[in-house]
């Protein structure tokens, strides 16, 4: 029997997180609150494995412009969640300013009590394109 998810809340843990990993300023303070901030999305082993991606003496700043949510479909099992996201980004190196866009995939375990965590850190993915489907 198919079941219907409310996957709003998974939605929402992953914009915060997304937020809070794609966002920094170059200085070291900004690095440490992030790195703190991530405690509440990460594993511990992701904790560990991510807590070089933003270097306390890193050059350039990061801010989150828009986050969009393509798809969350249960991954194995029904507490597990497969996140297909977007983010754009304003990357700052003093007087120069980038916009990047890029898609990226996650997981999510969702506790029977409805605590979640993320269970594998962003990797690169591909962007959903228009479908070749035409109506018969």
């Amino acid at each position: 029997e198919r079941r219907v998810e409310d996957t709003s809340g998974v939605e929402a843990f992953v914009r915060n997180f997304a937020k809070t990993y794609y966002s920094w300023s170059n200085n070291k303070d900004s690095v440490a609150q992030r790195t703190d901030a991530l405690t509440g999305y990460l594993t511990e082993d992701l904790q560990r494995l991510t807590a070089d991606t933003v270097k306390s003496d890193v050059a350039v700043s990061s801010s989150v412009q828009d986050i969009q949510i393509w798809s969350v479909e249960q991954n194995g099992s029904e507490n597990d969640f497969a996140v297909v996201f977007t983010v754009t980004q304003t990357i700052s190196d003093g007087k120069k300013k980038d916009t990047a866009s890029s898609v990226y995939k996650t997981a999510v375990h969702k506790d029977d009590n409805g605590d979640m965590v993320i269970t594998q850190a962003p990797t690169i993915t591909g962007k959903p394109a228009k479908s070749a489907y035409t109506p018969t």
